[in-house]
């Protein structure tokens, strides 16, 4: 059986000097990433094999579309190879011509990572996690302890769990006030609620928590109280004086640039804390204190939001063509 458009007389209509598409299929490179738009074409096309050249990087599927090709005109995928191409005879080569999108960001989770935490100092150190609370919070009492009702927003509740202690900032102005009825006598509460219940309310949580201390208030006293107010959750830290080698979980990000000159992306490097002396002059060090870049309160309160560090410098490969696949990967700090 003949190829379709084998031909290689001049007189026959059509005649195969140009390459034709036999086969054309989808490729979905990181749908196992829930990525439905980074789209791969594979276009299979036979031409003489004397005829053959390749293509410019540069070239969109809309101007350069295969001929034959089943798919629409797509502008952003651009030609970034032409795979096996071999011959078939009759001085053809077949060959898989393929189009590609810039893939779109992802982050996949990596094995534990073993890394080398900076020095905070003997003594630790400790931060406040701040968050702010939804509408206005409710203070009552509740069998003679003082207990509070508020909601969070679904990200300001990741901080938040049952058993925590969260403290009012009264640094703010936001003070919480007991007062007897009638003869209007305060009492000022200034310690500790433990969360006792964290419940979806929609988009939000519903948090109740409860007095630490053990005074117990007249049931007849009412609340006096600024309207959202902050909590925060104290967070210390004891480590020892040392640097701090351990395995941790860690992400690894990728990112995709499109580039005729890889030397003119910028990467990212790996977490470094610098010390900075009269000169302004930066240096690295592994000792964290008040002065350095990060400071060691800064960088305590990277660790209190679980928040995570580069581990390394960012790396860049070559995907598909001149699109680069650039990967990070982080580490969350210890």
């Amino acid at each position: 059986m003949a190829i379709p458009y084998t031909s290689l007389d001049p007189s026959t209509t059509p005649n195969f000097t140009t390459p034709r598409t036999q086969q054309c299929w989808v490729e979905y490179p990181f749908s196992y990433a829930n990525d439905s738009t980074s789209k791969l074409y594979h276009h299979l096309m036979v031409m003489p094999g004397d005829l053959y050249t390749p293509l410019s990087y540069n070239y969109t599927m809309d101007t350069y579309k295969p001929l034959g090709s089943l798919f629409p005109d797509d502008a952003n995928a651009f030609w970034v190879g032409d795979g096996s191409v071999s011959p078939v005879g009759d001085n053809l080569v077949q060959f898989d011509r393929m189009f590609a999108n810039v893939p779109t960001a992802r982050t996949e989770g990596a094995p534990n990572y073993n890394f080398t935490f900076p020095k905070t100092g003997a003594n630790g150190g400790s931060t406040a996690n701040f968050q702010t609370v939804l509408n206005s919070t409710d203070f009552t009492v509740t069998n003679g302890i003082p207990e509070t009702e508020f909601k969070m927003s679904a990200a300001n509740s990741t901080f938040y769990n049952v058993g925590d202690e969260i403290f009012v900032n009264s640094g703010s102005g936001t003070y919480v006030r007991f007062v007897d009825q009638p003869d209007n006598n305060e009492t000022e509460l200034l310690g500790a609620y433990i969360i006792y219940s964290k419940a979806a309310s929609g988009s939000n949580f519903l948090y109740h928590a409860r007095y630490n201390k053990p005074e117990i208030l007249s049931t007849t006293r009412q609340y006096y109280h600024a309207t959202h107010p902050n909590f925060y959750k104290r967070i210390t830290y004891t480590r020892e004086n040392g640097v701090d080698q351990r395995d941790v979980d860690s992400l690894i990000d990728f990112r995709y640039v499109k580039t005729d000159d890889i030397l003119t992306v910028e990467t990212a490097n790996a977490f470094a804390v610098e010390s900075i002396d009269s000169n302004y002059r930066f240096e690295v060090t592994d000792q964290l204190s008040a002065s350095t870049n990060p400071s060691l309160r800064e960088y305590n309160a990277i660790v209190g939001v679980n928040t995570f560090i580069n581990g390394e410098p960012e790396s860049a490969r070559r995907w598909m063509g001149n699109i680069w696949e650039f990967a990070t990967r982080r580490v969350r700090a210890n």
